[in-house]
């Protein structure tokens, strides 16, 4: 028996994903000054918030990309958003490589070098390359992306 079938379409719902890591200093010493640092991996747009607790300095900008787990893809390489950096500048070093200089009130401004892996089974990293060390202080890097669920 022939009929009408029903269709029906789900709106994805967004949802925000908030993840902190808090960087604490080990002996007198922040391991961002020393070397890289692990980051949750995470993808997709990615807005970062990051906080220096020496003079509690922030600066924004959205990093989008890593939406496959494939190498060989171009879905699978991070870029920088342009217009969305505060407090800093953003520039791509090298695929999936990019440097964040933050502004002069930052201690005099420092550099960071964000490190992105186009697999999924890592996550990005964090080292401050140059500028004032953050010593025996806390950085926070905030990271937020957008999920949607389906219902």
């Amino acid at each position: 028996m022939a009929g009408i079938v029903n269709i029906s379409f789900s709106v994805p719902r967004i949802k925000a994903i908030l993840t902190d890591k808090i960087i604490e200093p080990v002996s007198g010493a922040n391991p961002v000054d020393t070397g890289a640092v692990q980051l949750p991996n995470i993808r997709g747009v990615l807005d970062f918030e990051i906080t220096s607790e020496d003079n509690n300095f922030t600066s924004k900008f959205q990093i989008i990309g890593g939406n496959t787990d494939y190498p060989g893809n171009p879905n699978s390489t991070f870029g920088f958003i342009k217009g969305t950096n505060v407090n800093a500048s953003v520039t791509s070093t090298a695929t999936n490589v990019f440097d964040v200089v933050t502004d002069a009130a930052d201690a005099g401004g420092r550099t960071y070098e964000l490190i992105f892996f186009p697999l999924d089974s890592f996550g990005s990293t964090i080292e401050r390359t140059a500028g004032a060390v953050i010593g025996n202080n806390n950085l926070v890097v905030k990271i937020k992306t957008y999920r949607a669920l389906l219902l």
